[in-house]
Parts: structure tokens; C-alpha cells; sequence
């Protein structure tokens, strides 16, 4: 049987033994390691918080209908509002600027047997952060069945002979992101493909909504640069999906 035999290392001073070890040091360590164990709850903690008042966000959005007549102002806010939060990620102040002025856009389609659009409602009370009311709308999600309007020519030739859908948009509120709501809106789009027996679904992305579709498995595979009011240029991304 093998035993592990601890001792302790002293060394001499003035012909006295003296543990290498000193109190002071023992108190220092044990100092330095109630500091850290603090600020290791404190960590935790402020994780566990944002993850309980992500949790208590999504599910105060648990209501995705399809969308109305009377939605299409606060749709158009809810637009405009996320391009203005998020478009300087990617884009400067004069494409952001092209990208949300709505002016003479034709309105939204609502439902049709080739065209689908979706609203999801803040439960009444909600607020922004800001504390005043939330948005009447806190996201969108829009999907054309009948092929891949956007595509690039080669990609459209590519998916010819194949039964497709275009994911048109999915929009959330600037008070509403990073809830989970995005996923949601994508997941609606993409099952409504599905139940139509659609094999492929595609997208434009603008650039800073590259990575969210790329985690949520789109494939990019162009750049297309399209044309916003004023004829402000700005580059998206061509991305496709296999659908089970």
C-alpha cells in the first residue's frame, strides 16, 4: 500500500526553525481567495439575471398571428425602427438613411396562397426600455411560396427545376431583440415552406444579419447589390437553405 507522507518545510533563522510559510502570507492568500470567490457569484449572478429576463421576454411574446390590415403602420414602425438600431453595423449613416425611408414602398402582402406575413404581439403592458408602452409591434416575418423572387440569375437557374421559397423578411423591435423572437420568425417562415413541400428556401440578407442566418444553417453563396431609395447602393448576401 502506497502513503503519501506530507511535511512541512521550515527553514533556520538565528537557530530557530521557521515555517517558509508565513502567517501573513496564509492571511493574504486567504484574502485574495474570498475576493475571487465573490466576484465569481458575482458573475454568475449577473448571467443567471439576464438569462431570466431574456426568458421572461420571450415568453411575454408568445403570440404570432397573421397580420391584419390595421398593422400595416406599426409594422412599417417596427421596420424602420430595427434598420435604424441595426443597419450601422454594417452599412454608413447615407445607407441606413436610404434603407429605412418607406415613402411610396408598396404596402406589405398580406395573406395569400403564394404570400404570407405574420405579426408578434407584445403582450398588453409591455415597455420599452425606456419605460413607456413597448411597440404595438415587436416583429415580423414575411414569406413569398412561390420560388426565389431575389436570387441571382445562376442561383435561379440553379433551383429552376426544384420547388422553392424566399424568406422576404424577418424584422424585430429594437426593444425585443436578442429575446429569441428572430428564431421564431425564421422557424414560422421556414415550416411554412415545408408544409408546401418546398425543398429549398432562400434569402437576401442585409450584411448585419449574415451570422444570424449562418447559425441558424443558410449557406451564403453570393453578393448582390440592390438599389434603395435614391438609388443608394447597398451590398446583401444570397443565402440558401435545405430543408429536410
Amino acid at each position: 500500500m502506497t502513503r503519501t507522507i506530507h511535511r512541512a518545510t521550515t527553514s533556520r533563522r538565528d537557530g530557530h526553525a521557521v515555517p517558509t510559510c508565513s502567517t501573513e502570507s496564509v492571511r493574504r492568500t486567504a484574502v485574495l481567495s474570498s475576493l475571487v470567490a465573490r466576484l465569481i457569484q458575482f458573475i454568475l449572478g449577473f448571467f443567471r439575471e439576464r438569462g431570466e429576463a431574456r426568458s421572461r421576454q420571450t415568453v411575454r411574446m408568445n403570440r404570432i398571428r397573421p397580420a391584419r390590415a390595421a398593422d400595416a403602420d406599426p409594422l412599417q414602425a417596427t421596420h424602420v425602427a430595427a434598420i435604424e438600431a441595426f443597419g450601422p453595423d454594417a452599412y454608413d449613416e447615407r445607407q441606413v438613411r436610404a434603407w429605412a425611408t418607406k415613402e411610396g414602398d408598396p404596402p406589405l402582402a398580406l395573406d395569400t396562397d403564394d404570400e404570407q406575413v405574420v405579426v408578434a404581439e407584445p403582450e398588453p403592458g409591455d415597455e420599452s426600455e425606456s419605460g413607456v408602452d413597448g411597440p404595438a409591434v415587436a416583429g415580423f416575418g414575411h414569406v413569398a411560396l412561390d420560388g426565389v423572387r431575389s436570387a441571382p440569375e445562376d442561383r435561379a437557374a440553379a433551383l429552376s427545376d426544384r420547388p422553392t421559397a424566399e424568406v422576404i423578411a424577418v424584422y424585430v423591435h429594437p426593444d425585443h431583440a436578442r429575446s429569441g423572437l428572430g428564431s421564431r420568425l425564421l422557424g414560422w417562415a421556414e415550416a411554412q415552406a415545408r408544409e408546401r413541400d418546398r425543398e429549398v428556401v432562400g434569402l437576401l440578407a442585409s450584411q448585419n444579419t449574415v451570422g444570424f442566418y449562418e447559425r441558424r444553417g443558410h449557406e451564403s453563396l453570393a453578393t448582390v447589390t440592390i438599389e434603395n431609395t435614391g438609388g443608394v447602393e447597398m451590398p446583401t448576401t444570397w443565402m440558401e437553405r435545405e430543408l429536410e
